[in-house]
């Protein structure tokens, strides 16, 4: 009777642990319907900031390329933020994706135009970012790729300085990044 009584009572914690499991199953979904809108909000007002800021601070010749890319991401995102709610729930990862894909493209951009090594910052940011914004895996590693490549491609083209300092903070940020995930993951 005592190894019926402990199969039955083994048995019911197993059941508690695949409900809980799905509920935070469930919970990472919502979270991710709940994050579109800010952050492309976000996006549209970072780069409605960065429009206005490379049209009175760049004195370039690249400055109406740098101009026309971030104020199509700002567009891009306040459309986004705008029409969230019709975009379908299992589509919300991916369109973060894509919005992230689109501010590594600007600062890629940025650093091939310029070829000033410490544009190399605005890189890392976007790759922390991409930890605390995807739950994906596959989005988020995705994301990371893209960067990496992005500014190995770049790096090499151009022969940039300092390609080993910022090899190991592309590292840290790639690392940070993915702590990030991680704890947004669980």
């Amino acid at each position: 009777m005592g190894i019926l009584l402990e199969l039955i009572r083994i048995h019911r914690l197993r059941w508690l642990f695949l409900l809980n499991r799905h509920g935070l199953k469930k919970q990472n979904f919502n979270e991710t319907l709940d994050l579109l809108r800010p952050v492309a909000y976000f996006f549209a007002f970072l780069y409605f900031s960065l429009t206005l800021t490379h049209f009175f601070l760049l004195q370039e010749t690249f400055k109406w390329t740098l101009f026309t890319t971030a104020l199509m991401t700002a567009t891009v995102s306040l459309v986004i933020g705008l029409k969230a709610s019709k975009i379908s729930s299992a589509r919300h990862s991916l369109t973060i994706l894509l919005l992230m894909l689109m501010a590594s493209s600007n600062s890629l951009l940025h650093l091939w135009f310029s070829e000033a090594p410490e544009q190399t910052t605005n890189i890392f940011v976007t790759i922390i970012a991409t930890g605390i914004v995807l739950s994906n895996r596959n989005h988020w590693t995705a994301s990371i790729l893209f960067n990496w490549i992005g500014w190995f491609t770049v790096n090499f083209t151009l022969e940039i300085a300092l390609i080993q300092h910022f090899f190991f903070a592309m590292t840290m940020s790639t690392l940070l990044s993915w702590f990030a995930h991680l704890a947004r993951k669980n």
